[in-house]
């Protein structure tokens, strides 16, 4: 036991340093930036108070009243009942979240949200060390493991437990499979890995198209054959979510939906098509790429890395087609969604943490550099997560205001807000009073998303708290 903690205390050291860092951050608020957190919510409680068969485990995005029927903030994929369904992403991390939740019964789902979100955050860190320990040494393991562990989107992203988080676990138990495991049951671990991958994020159908890609330089038997069994695993994955995504409104309401969402979120098309002008080539770009970008990358340290460490190459080429080009890849193909959320950004830490392993190999480094950059690292962090977490501190207005509601909540009637468009605080809002809403500049204006099924429209303005009651 003497001998294991001699060796391995950092291992202690650096989860209870992060844990420390994130505490003051795992309340029962939910702040207006954190819609991960708010549409899963909103998918599970309809799913615990509906029966997640009744929606074909199907994300959804709405709530069922009566005035709250074909209303909507922002039309995702419509079912012909007036359900608004969230197809975005693949429903995996949402239905395993919804496990936990049936099993441990938390009282307060926001919390156990945010403390699921650390855990696998905290495995996932777990998972990492024991790889670049077992190909490189322990020091090298502490220093990449703890780069991981505090980066700064991956922190935020560990409070807001969504897709972008649940596969980079599940690509790190791939490469554990595909490189440590020779048994005769690797190939049903990889199938269900790779359906997994599939059902979880559009990321893992580009991890097994890099790997196919790899394929055709590399004759190895093996591969191929490992590749067979991510193809069928991944098409598997791919085959269940289309049919069941399919069920909401039909194949073609589906595609239209994921063709409308993925030109906007690409960054391919012109800023007009993009969120918020955001894309490859605009000017409106800069100011995320500074903002976002720079931390992710400062927080990590990867140049003093490389600066302390002798140039040489030991690159394991078939890793590199297995993590670090799919999330290359998905930076470019998604680069409005991945520059525009920080938290998205996580995917890099794979990147910086591998990609340095890979290049560094088996080369040592003294333990008291691994611990001063750590160090140096963990203060960047600390940083630029306390800035970004007082910029989208939990807004008291947003709670008053749902109060407001709730005090006046009709469920037979619609309810529209006084405010000029979309705005974060809605997604707030609706999740906060059970309600889809929606907004209109006036109560003079035309209610261009106003229910057939309600019997009147409930006009809020703000601040001075008038109601409005308009007769459908």
């Amino acid at each position: 036991m003497i001998k294991w903690l001699k060796n391995y205390w950092l291992l202690l050291v650096l989860p209870i340093a992060y844990l420390l860092l994130i505490s003051p951050y795992i309340t029962g608020r939910i702040s207006t930036n954190n819609h991960n957190l708010i549409i899963t919510l909103t998918t599970i409680e309809n799913w615990l108070e509906d029966g997640a068969l009744a929606h074909s485990f199907n994300l959804i995005n709405s709530w069922g009243n009566p005035g709250d029927l074909g209303v909507h903030y922002y039309p995702r994929v419509m079912s012909e009942e007036g359900r608004n369904y969230f197809v975005s992403y693949p429903p995996l991390s949402f239905i395993v979240f919804y496990g936990v939740v049936n099993i441990f019964q938390p009282s307060n789902f926001i919390v156990a949200f945010k403390l699921f979100g650390v855990l696998i955050h905290l495995f996932s860190f777990c998972v990492l060390f024991y790889i670049i320990k077992n190909k490189s040494n322990l020091w090298i393991a502490y220093l990449l493991g703890g780069v991981f562990l505090f980066f700064p989107s991956s922190i935020v992203l560990s409070l807001m437990y969504y897709p972008e988080q649940l596969i980079i676990l599940l690509l790190l138990l791939l490469v554990v499979v595909f490189e440590f495991s020779s048994s005769k049951g690797q190939y049903f671990l990889l199938l269900i890995l790779s359906f997994m991958l599939v059902y979880c994020d559009w990321l893992g159908v580009l991890i097994i198209g890099s790997m196919l890609f790899f394929n055709l330089f590399i004759s190895e038997e093996k591969l191929w054959k490992v590749s067979l069994f991510l193809v069928l695993g991944g098409s598997l994955g791919g085959l269940l979510l289309l049919f069941q995504y399919s069920n909401i409104s039909g194949f073609e309401a589906l595609v239209q939906g994921l063709k409308v969402r993925y030109i906007e979120r690409s960054g391919v098309f012109s800023e007009f098509y993009s969120d918020r002008g955001v894309n490859l080539y605009s000017s409106n770009t800069l100011s995320y790429l500074f903002s976002h970008l720079v931390p992710t990358i400062i927080g990590g340290l990867i140049a003093v890395c490389f600066l302390i460490v002798k140039k040489g190459l030991n690159f394991k080429y078939r890793w590199i087609w297995l993590v670090i080009v799919p999330i290359l890849v998905h930076m470019i193909v998604l680069f409005n969604s991945n520059i525009i959320h920080f938290q998205n950004l996580a995917k890099l830490s794979l990147v910086f943490s591998l990609g340095v392993a890979f290049w560094i190999g088996k080369k040592t480094i003294k333990p008291v550099v691994v611990i001063a950059i750590l160090s140096i690292n963990i203060f960047f962090s600390v940083y630029f997560v306390t800035q970004y977490f007082d910029q989208y501190s939990s807004s008291s207005e947003v709670y008053d205001k749902a109060d407001f509601i709730r005090e006046n909540n009709d469920l037979k009637a619609s309810i529209v807000l006084e405010q000029e468009g979309f705005s974060e605080d809605l997604v707030l809002l609706s999740y906060l009073t059970k309600r889809n809403l929606t907004w209109q500049k006036d109560s003079t204006s035309a209610f261009l998303n106003k229910s057939k099924y309600s019997g009147k429209i409930v006009f809020l303005g703000w601040p001075h708290r008038n109601l409005v009651i308009i007769p459908n």
